[in-house]
């Protein structure tokens, strides 16, 4: 080893209030860096703690401390001095085989703050810069794994002791209301379960109600949450955040509920809704019996119109009808929305995204009845132009083969696709209008269903232990030069300080916010790709934005 290279010491500012002493620690060559874990009294060599220096009270500390008799020297040897007018402790590295110290940088450090971080311990590397990692990976492999029995960095075992016993009887309240609202969600979910009837043939062709999967979500949560025990520091932070955010989103809940119970408004919401449904009534006969005739100017078939424009008015006057029947009770299903707010305004906003669901569905009709009728147009077109073509799609291998077709196919295919071919404007202006709607019904359903997503994965505790700038979620390290260095180049050793720092509230909150989600076993069922949106709307399939990966898997095997 060349006396030239540059070492790294880490030393706990605890330690230098001790007597003089041997110091115990850990020697990485790779890294060329000594980490200071304690002190003993006696010059005893151990494999886990060797010995790495010596702590002295002595302000001069430039002539290395002599070996005890038959004792071997180890290859990386320091001295370091307490400070006593200055801040800057005295440091010596010594090489084997040098007598002159070689250069150094002394790095004091409490151990503590590294150690108690949630972000450091379970998001290491994620959110900071590469020598910080390094840095930081370096103390968790040596100051992680302490122990309140070990002589060495008793201090600090005795801290993260005595802030484990601060927090066990919060955690022990946290964790019984946890326990409460999984039995109240278990209940809650049982319930929904069966009202909607989520076990039988209807669970398939129909969506399931968002305030039944709302519900199954935090009952997930809840369960995780219950068998999560194995990190005590994650879970205790991620446990204090799940209940946080559920304290948030009850209170907010309640607040809504006692406004919609207080001025009793739901019959005044009802009415208002009802109206608007009337209107949109009214505005989809307009619409209808505009595109029966010629819109902007286009020339349909008038037939092919005139049927389709009549079988769509006969579904706007069934739906009057059916909005007849919810009249009476849509003040009711508000009052109930708003009770359960006890539940939080998440479960309020899924409990409106039914009630749209409820109020559109003879929108989800019409975009279902003109989706299908042109892709069954659309893909009897296309194996009509593989037959001009001599092209046949092979089902078996999944592939185009060319085919042989007699004078009888090919002058039926010819009819049938110029049949379908000038059919085509009029289905197309049907599909085109249905599906505008049906996107807008869905935006709407989008919107509700981020604003549910935030809430549920607001990290309250962790943004207010950021407030109080809690060493909890440090995220960051920050090297100070300390005060008082006379001769750098004399004494060949730069002393630093190291502090943590806090993280920006964004970057905290995509670090907390992974640890509250519950991912689907494939995320990418969860959601269409915009290309795969564009895909299945041009080629006219049906579209189930913001549905559970298990309801998509079915609807697609029954379409």
């Amino acid at each position: 080893m060349a006396a030239t290279e540059v070492w790294n010491v880490f030393v706990p500012v605890r330690l230098l209030n001790k007597s003089s002493a041997y110091l115990t620690g850990q020697i990485d060559h790779s890294k060329s860096s000594v980490y200071v874990t304690g002190v003993s009294l006696t010059y005893t060599h151990r494999e886990s703690d060797p010995i790495v220096g010596y702590l002295t009270s002595e302000a001069d500390s430039q002539k290395p401390i002599p070996f005890p008799a038959g004792q071997r020297r180890p290859s990386v040897w320091l001295t370091v001095s307490r400070p006593k007018s200055t801040n800057a402790p005295g440091c010596r590295v010594y090489l084997s085989g040098n007598s002159d110290p070689c250069r150094c940088v002394c790095v004091t450090f409490d151990p503590g703050d590294i150690v108690s971080s949630y972000i450091f311990t379970e998001e290491q590397g994620k959110h900071m810069s590469a020598e910080s990692n390094v840095t930081v990976g370096g103390l968790l492999n040596v100051y992680g794994n302490v122990h309140a029995s070990d002589l060495n960095l008793t201090d600090i075992a005795c801290q993260s002791r005595s802030r484990k016993h601060s927090k066990s009887l919060m955690q022990w309240i946290f964790v019984w209301c946890v326990c409460v609202l999984n039995a109240v969600f278990t209940a809650v979910d049982w319930i929904l379960s069966v009202v909607s009837m989520k076990w039988c043939w209807a669970h398939i062709c129909a969506q399931v109600p968002a305030l039944v999967g709302h519900t199954a979500f935090k009952l997930n949560r809840f369960k995780k949450m219950k068998s999560a025990c194995a990190s005590p520091l994650k879970s205790s932070l991620v446990l204090f955040d799940t209940c946080g955010q559920q304290l948030l989103d009850s209170a907010l809940g309640v607040a809504v509920m006692l406004f919609v119970v207080n001025t009793s408004c739901a019959d005044n919401v009802a009415t208002a809704v009802m109206h608007w449904a009337d209107d949109t009534a009214s505005y989809l006969n307009d619409l209808l019996h505009w595109l029966m005739g010629a819109p902007a100017g286009l020339k349909l078939n008038a037939q092919l119109t005139e049927y389709m424009g009549h079988f769509f008015i006969y579904h706007v006057y069934l739906w009057s009808g059916y909005l007849s029947v919810l009249r009476p009770v849509l003040g009711w299903v508000i009052w109930t929305a708003a009770v359960f707010g006890m539940l939080g305004i998440s479960t309020q906003l899924c409990f409106m995204q039914d009630i749209v669901s409820m109020l559109t569905l003879h929108i989800y009709c019409f975009y279902v009845y003109a989706a299908r009728l042109y892709s069954l147009q659309a893909y009897a077109l296309s194996s009509f132009w593989r037959l001009f073509r001599g092209k046949k799609w092979n089902v078996l291998r999944l592939r185009v083969d060319s085919a042989l077709y007699n004078i009888d196919q090919l002058c039926i295919g010819t009819l049938l696709f110029t049949v379908l071919l000038f059919l085509l404007p009029t289905t197309l202006l049907y599909y085109f209008v249905f599906m505008t709607l049906r996107l807008v019904v869905l935006s709407f359903h989008g919107l509700l269903t981020i604003a549910i997503e935030s809430l549920n994965n607001i990290p309250v505790a962790t943004f207010i232990l950021r407030v109080f700038k809690s060493k909890s979620v440090a995220g960051d390290l920050l090297f100070a030069v300390v005060q008082g260095q006379e001769n750098i180049e004399k004494d060949k050793c730069l002393k630093l300080s190291l502090q943590t720092t806090q993280l920006p509230m964004k970057t905290l909150y995509q670090a907390a916010v992974i640890h509250l989600k519950i991912e689907p076993e494939n995320p990418e069922q969860n959601k269409y790709s915009w290309a795969e949106l564009l895909q299945k709307l041009v080629s006219g399939h049906l579209v189930y934005p913001w549905v559970n990966p298990y309801d998509r898997d079915n609807k697609e095997k029954l379409s």
